[in-house]
């Protein structure tokens, strides 16, 4: 009797213990759901050169990792996947058994990760449950679960059974490192028994502002015989447009383009509006501006004794804080009041400025670089918060013999 008591106590010392912790990362993403597992084994008086873990069917593998992996392989063995929920009503979930071989049997312990994901749709409502994962092959194994949204993602839980819900610190930290928006946070003692089911709403993306124009100035310098020379200097902002896209009045012709004193060619896109290239506003959180400048002439009709003048702006497709506005007319006429849908500044209305060191329109369109023309009697204008809509301006003239 004492011979036989020894070899059970013996047998009961030497009894093969294979046992696992799973910690999995569910990300919901627009159209696709995101899985992270690391299934770490603890091995007692046994070795494995062969490891797997059952999945549901329609998950789709994307990459396995650990030490010394031979090779892995999907099959569809059976196995025991039918689970018993709170109803003992039998619950069958199609399954498959993902195979882990190495390329040597290990000891004490091992550790691999896979990577999966699953459509879960395009619809901006769904209910789904999050698969279910579990190692085969085990005397026991407890879990970890977290779960993340991405984006524009709202997720909500439904539903839970034989989880336990816990604060996201209870977690490993090589769990929840891998996490850049955790949402909730579950431990289980029997991973193959869950279920977590939630809603997942897509809400619409709003646009982000990833340009701005923070001052820009717009001038017209007016000849009698109907040419309008505009000057549009901005300063900008970017972090990802391309191009600055400028609507100019009809009929006109650039003379000169630059971007931080560079000359720079333009293009035009199939609507007609005018393409400039964008710097990037590199460096530290307050980044750095840059400067566009745009020279370009427009034909109107020549101006007579008397008759009102229409003025009309370019306009761009990047949000301007501030415009100012200046135009400058023929000294020999006198004006009326300016209508439009700019505000002009009162202190040029009654004072308004003049200037005489130029009084002819020869410029030399060759050049790189133009001069701009200040000449005239000069009247401001200001706005905040221009969008795309283009800005005009009339005003009655006439010559004082009229």
């Amino acid at each position: 009797e004492e011979e036989e008591e020894e070899e059970n106590n013996k047998a009961k010392v030497e009894e093969k213990i294979v046992t696992a912790q799973q910690e999995t990362l569910y990300s919901v993403g627009e159209g696709l759901l995101s899985i992270d597992s690391t299934f770490s084994y603890k091995l007692v008086h046994t070795s494995r050169s062969v490891f797997s873990i059952v999945l549901p069917e329609n998950l789709r593998i994307l990459q396995v990792e650990g030490e010394n992996i031979k090779k892995w392989r999907i099959a569809t063995d059976k196995v025991d996947s039918e689970i018993e929920d709170e109803t003992e009503i039998h619950v069958h979930r199609p399954q498959k058994v993902l195979y882990v071989e190495l390329k040597f049997a290990v000891m004490d312990s091992y550790e691999f990760s896979v990577t999966m994901e699953l459509d879960n749709g395009e619809t901006s409502i769904k209910k789904m449950e999050l698969p279910v994962i579990w190692c085969n092959d085990v005397t026991r194994e407890k879990g970890y679960i977290l779960l993340d949204t991405k984006s524009n993602i709202e997720v909500e839980e439904v539903s839970v059974r034989g989880v336990t819900p816990v604060d996201i610190s209870e977690l490993p930290s090589s769990l929840t490192e891998l996490s850049s928006n955790p949402l909730s946070a579950y431990k289980t003692l029997l991973p193959k028994n869950t279920s977590i089911v939630v809603n997942i709403t897509k809400h619409q993306d709003t646009d982000v502002l990833i340009a701005t124009i923070e001052n820009g100035h717009f001038e017209i310098t007016v000849a009698e015989d109907g040419q309008l020379l505009h000057r549009m200097s901005l300063t900008v902002r970017n972090t990802q447009q391309q191009y600055l896209r400028a609507k100019l009045p009809k009929g006109f012709s650039i003379w000169s383009t630059v971007t931080n004193d560079k000359p720079i060619k333009p293009a035009i896109d199939d609507t007609g509006r005018v393409m400039i290239p964008l710097e990037k506003s590199l460096g530290d959180q307050n980044q750095k501006s840059f400067t566009i400048q745009l020279i370009f002439l427009v034909q109107v009709e020549k101006m007579e004794n008397s008759g009102i003048l229409n003025l009309e702006f370019g306009s761009v497709d990047i949000p301007i804080n501030i415009l100012n506005v200046t135009i400058r007319v023929p000294q020999r006429f006198s004006y009326g009041s300016f209508t439009g849908n700019l505000r002009q500044n009162k202190k040029t209305f009654r004072g308004r400025q003049k200037h005489n060191h130029h009084n002819h329109y020869n410029y030399n369109t060759t050049s790189s670089t133009v001069s701009f023309p200040i000449v005239g009697e000069e009247f401001s204008f200001q706005k905040l918060l221009v969008s795309e809509e283009a800005q005009y301006l009339k005003v009655p003239y006439k010559t004082p013999l009229c």
